[in-house]
C-alpha cells in the first residue's frame, strides 16, 4: 500500500447512519451489535454529524441518562468531506488539522464511505514505517490498577487524557486493557449501573500487547487482528507505556517520514 493511493481505496464502506431524532441509547445498543465505534447522523437526507464513543463517553461522566437524549440534542463530531480521489496522506493531514477522528469520502449528495482512526491502524500496518516504537510511545498512557478502580474510573481517565483506553494492572502486573468499545458492552449489557462496577468483578480482557523492540507496522498488525485500538508496550518484560489509534494519527506524518 502507498500513502499516495487513493482514499477511495481504503475507505470503510458503505456508510452507516441513523436518524438524529433517535435515541442516544438506540444508537449506542445499534452501533454495539455492529461493532462500530462511530455513526453518521442524518437529518432528511442530508448528514449532518457524526455521534463517536467519546461524545458518548462525555454524556456518561456528566452523569447525563442516554436513554432520555436525542442525537438532536448533543454535540457531534462536524461531518468533514475529501474526494474519492484524495491521497491517503492528504485526508489524514485534513483529519489532524480538523481535529477529528473520521473524514466522508464524497460530497454531501453522494457518499463513497468513510476513513476512520481505526482504518489508520492498518494503513500503519501495511506501509511499514522506519520510525522507532519509542519515537511516539507515551509512558504516561493511563493505566489503573484493578482492585481500586470502578468502569467509571476508566471512562474518566479516557476523556481527560484523551486516549481510546487505559491499561489495567494489578499491583505493576498488567492484566488487559480496557477500551471504548468495552465500555460500549458494558452500557449496553448493563445500563448506567454498569459504569459503578468494580473492575475486580467483570473479566478484563487481555487486549493487545507487544515488545519495544518490534517493528510498529507489527504493533499495528497485532492490534489490527484483535481489534483493538490500544496496545500496551512492554520493554524488558516491563509494562513502559501505550499507543492508540488516535496517536497513530496524531503522529501520522512523523511516522511516515521518519
Amino acid at each position: 500500500m502507498s500513502i499516495n493511493e487513493s482514499i477511495y481505496e481504503i475507505a470503510s464502506k458503505p456508510l452507516i447512519s441513523i436518524d438524529i431524532n433517535e435515541y442516544v441509547s438506540n444508537a449506542v445498543n445499534f452501533m454495539y451489535e455492529r461493532g462500530l465505534r462511530r455513526l453518521a447522523v442524518k437529518q432528511g437526507d442530508q448528514i449532518v454529524g457524526i455521534f463517536n464513543l467519546t461524545s458518548l463517553l462525555k454524556i456518561l461522566l456528566e452523569g447525563s441518562n442516554p436513554s432520555n437524549l436525542t442525537l438532536s440534542s448533543i454535540e457531534l463530531e462536524s461531518p468533514i468531506y475529501v474526494t474519492k480521489t484524495t491521497p491517503i496522506k492528504e485526508a489524514i493531514d485534513i483529519m489532524n488539522q480538523k481535529d477529528v477522528t473520521s473524514v466522508l469520502v464524497g460530497d454531501p449528495e453522494r457518499i463513497y464511505g468513510i476513513l476512520t482512526t481505526h482504518d489508520i491502524i492498518y494503513i500503519i500496518s501495511s506501509i511499514h514505517p522506519e520510525i522507532g516504537v519509542q519515537d511516539i510511545l507515551d509512558k504516561e498512557y493511563p493505566v489503573i490498577e484493578i482492585n481500586d478502580s470502578k468502569m467509571i474510573d476508566a471512562v474518566d481517565n479516557i476523556i481527560n487524557k484523551h486516549k481510546s483506553g487505559v491499561l489495567v494492572v494489578n499491583k505493576n502486573n498488567y492484566v488487559g486493557t480496557i477500551t471504548m468499545r468495552d465500555i460500549i458492552k458494558i452500557y449496553s449489557d448493563m445500563g448506567l449501573e454498569g459504569l459503578e462496577v468494580n473492575l475486580v468483578d467483570i473479566p478484563i480482557d487481555e487486549g493487545a500487547y507487544g515488545s519495544i523492540g518490534l517493528p510498529l507496522s507489527d504493533l499495528a498488525s497485532i492490534m489490527y487482528n484483535k481489534g483493538s485500538d490500544v496496545i500496551a508496550i512492554f520493554c524488558s518484560h516491563k509494562l513502559c507505556g501505550g499507543i492508540d489509534d488516535l496517536m497513530l494519527t496524531r503522529y501520522f506524518k512523523k511516522i511516515i517520514e521518519g
